[in-house]
């Protein structure tokens, strides 16, 4: 099961990760990513996260967001930020 100490990572779930809700009627898988720090247990989650390609270069838009299906990484917290700058998302929204 996955803990509280998991986190969604920018290397692993791309940009924009405030946009992403987890699907909590779905129950996360865990599996085991040999090629983070040597081997650790990895978390994959059901969700969802806006499709920002609909709304092209416009900064604003009175459009309501437009959600696609995806799948998360999560990475126990001891793993975040040894990949390279990017965004940490801790707080996740459910659907």
């Amino acid at each position: 099961m996955i803990s509280d100490k998991e986190y969604l990572e920018e290397a692993d779930n791309g940009d924009y990760l405030a946009s992403v809700k987890i699907d909590t009627t779905i129950p996360p898988k865990e599996n085991y990513d040999a090629s983070l720090l040597g081997g650790t247990m990895c978390a994959t989650l059901n969700g969802m996260r806006i499709d920002y390609t609909r709304t092209g270069e416009a900064l604003y838009t009175a459009d309501q967001p437009v959600y696609k299906k995806d799948k998360f990484k999560a990475i126990p917290y001891c793993c975040w930020n040894n990949r390279g700058k990017g965004e940490m998302y801790v707080w996740m929204r459910e659907n």
